[in-house]
């Protein structure tokens, strides 16, 4: 958000112009970039909120039931199952780097050298994850055409249901109120 307040500042400025440090700043544009700021982090709160409130399974069951293609069902599963994984890949390649005497502790520096070394074993495995991953998506013929079932029905109570059309419709509002002002 830093970032985007500076460059907002710098690159489209709006009003007069203040010397900052060498750079042309303009004290106008960052309440733009506090709007942005704003909307972006309502987004992603918005996004963590369904993320953290919503099992994986169930949220992609729902999806596939709405007729989300196959391919975006698998998407969003593992990007969600994504993170975890790297987190428990990245404690393996750390703990073996241990058992071969890799100090992590020390000043910035040596932390630096010991994530240099993280680095190089993590993303192999994680490419070779991945490589797995698409073979056995591969092998399965993931991308066959035709109708999918669904070993489990997703309930879909009313008060979800009255739930999700009113937030919809707060959306379009607020939209619809967003262009007319």
């Amino acid at each position: 958000w830093i970032f985007l307040a500076v460059m907002n500042a710098i690159v489209a400025p709006e009003g007069e112009m203040v010397r900052v440090a060498g750079f042309d700043v303009a004290p106008g544009a960052l309440a733009p970039a506090a709007w942005i700021s704003l909307r972006l982090g309502a987004a992603v709160a918005a996004l963590g909120w369904v993320v953290m409130t919503t099992p994986p399974q169930r949220l992609v069951r729902a999806l596939a039931r709405r007729g989300l293609p196959a391919w975006s069902q698998y998407l969003l599963a593992a990007s969600l199952a994504a993170v975890p994984e790297a987190r428990r890949r990245a404690r393996e390649v750390l703990d073996a780097q241990r058992s071969r005497g890799l100090s992590v502790g020390g000043g910035p520096l040596a932390r630096l050298r010991a994530t240099l070394a993280l680095a190089g074993p993590l993303m192999v495995s994680l490419v070779t994850e991945a490589e797995r991953r698409a073979l056995a998506l591969d092998a399965r013929a993931f991308d066959a055409r035709g109708a999918r079932t669904s070993l489990t029905e997703v309930a879909d109570p009313n008060g979800e249901r009255t739930l999700r059309t009113v937030m919809w419709g707060l959306t379009v509002g607020l939209l619809v109120w967003g262009l007319v002002r």
